[in-house]
């Protein structure tokens, strides 16, 4: 990428030009407002290829007769500083002077065939695209914005100063091809926190819990929050925290494979009759039964429970995830199974649970694994919704061993293209993050 500050171009043109001004256009106002390109959608801008300099701005910068005749104190403020390449500023309009520094973030092309719409999308953040030096303690000042200068709501899951810290951005939309880019702004230490939870979750999810609760293992008194604020929250029983170096997000829930459960009162975690999304990413660690379950809700004895019937669960025989859903119709109990096979314990995996009203499908990783047909109705849950065991748990041993890291539950029948999207962001594997950029040339270049 081709960088130049404004002192080494105005050196080219009065090498170029004899110290003459030339005929270079008028000067820039450096009291300017800073406002979005008129020409930018409404939605995300697309990045530029390789995330630099656009190509046409490079070739102008390139042109010694293009430059503008202007003395040094009336450029631009945002400047190139003496530094290495992880702290380049480039002169794209600032959204807001009292935040002094920001990152682009990209998202390259995911190779979706849909337009998808109100996305929540997950940013890492570590010394190598942050000077945490330049953000107050927990994070109060970040902002996220578009390129039309729209602000994105975020929900931070873990802080780390120092280390990985993990947020939750809702994006407003996500093109089915090319890039797209957002921005992270911070260093404001006169910032208030502006997180909104609620707002991130708020497009049909009934619950999300990310269980990065930093419980201690063998206790029951810790509780697991729903991020949407629908108030599902989870009781611990046994389980524990365990950090992100076992490559949760933020943290993730042990649980040991032999008495070890969250439970969820499941009354009004579900409201919609007809269409559904369960999302797991679990790592399985050991198998100390055939069937260990992530997720259960209802019961195998109870055919009163049977339109309430759902399971993520491991397959010890095929070394693979399976998943069971079941609405109300004559198929019988238990209702179809899909499963996946020849996966290796151990790994992080997404299993995705979609139903759509005529059919059921399973997803591993963003991959679509199995169909079956399935109609009907779901009920509202009346019974316990549980992660890491089966919530009849004197019918059969289905204790979980492993980790739990994410689970949610969806109103709506979600997409191939959402399902893609979401496994590369939970892998994170979605997003690139741009050099950290300086408003005055003052950022900090050390973290």
């Amino acid at each position: 990428m081709r960088v130049r500050s404004w002192s080494l171009c105005l050196c080219l043109l009065a090498s170029a030009c004899g110290g003459d001004g030339g005929d270079g256009g008028d000067t820039p106002d450096a009291n300017a407002p800073t406002t979005p390109d008129a020409a930018a959608p409404d939605a995300m801008t697309d990045a530029t290829p390789g995330g630099g300099t656009p190509d046409a701005a490079l070739a102008d910068a390139a042109a010694p007769d293009a430059m503008p005749d202007a003395a040094p104190d009336a450029m631009p403020d945002a400047q190139v500083i003496d530094a290495p390449p992880d702290a380049q500023v480039y002169p794209d309009p600032w959204w807001d002077d009292a935040f002094s520094s920001r990152l682009r973030i990209d998202l390259p092309d995911p190779d979706i065939s849909d337009f998808l719409v109100d996305v929540p999308v997950l940013v890492v953040l570590d010394p190598s695209n942050v000077a945490y030096s330049r953000l107050q303690a927990e994070g109060a000042d970040l902002r996220f914005v578009t390129d039309d200068s729209v602000e994105l709501a975020h929900e931070i899951e873990h802080w780390s100063p120092g280390g990985n810290s993990y947020v939750w951005v809702r994006l407003p939309s996500i093109p089915r091809d090319g890039d797209s880019r957002f921005w992270l702004y911070y260093d404001n230490p006169e910032a208030e926190d502006v997180q909104a939870p609620s707002t991130v979750w708020s497009s049909d999810y009934l619950a999300v819990w990310h269980l990065a609760e930093q419980v201690d293992q063998g206790g029951t008194v810790g509780v697991h929050h729903d991020a949407t604020g629908n108030g599902n929250q989870g009781t611990q029983y046994r389980n524990g925290f365990v950090g992100d170096s076992t490559g949760a997000i933020g943290g993730a829930q042990s649980f040991d494979g032999q008495d070890s459960r969250i439970s969820i009162d499941g009354a009004g975690v579900i409201d919609s009759d007809d269409t559904m999304t369960i999302t797991v990413r679990a790592s399985v660690q050991g198998e100390p039964n055939d069937s260990p379950h992530a997720l259960a809700a209802g019961s195998a004895e109870d055919q009163d429970l049977a339109g309430i019937y759902w399971q993520v669960f491991w397959r010890q025989d095929n070394q693979g995830w399976a998943g069971r859903l079941r609405a109300q119709n004559p198929m019988g109990n238990p209702g179809p199974v899909n499963e996946s096979g020849g996966l290796t314990r151990g790994d992080w995996q997404v299993i995705t649970l979609v139903y759509n009203g005529s059919g059921f499908l399973l997803y591993v990783d963003g991959a679509r694994i199995e169909y079956s047909s399935l109609f009907g109705t779901i009920d509202p849950f009346t019974s316990v919704l549980t992660l890491g065991d089966n919530p009849d748990i004197d019918y059969a041993e289905r204790d979980f061993e492993g980790f739990i890291d994410e689970v949610r539950i969806s109103g709506a029948a979600r997409s191939a293209n959402w399902v893609h999207v979401q496994s590369l962001s939970l892998h994170q594997q979605l997003l690139d993050y741009g050099p950290r950029e300086c408003r005055n040339g003052s950022c900090d270049i050390l973290p």
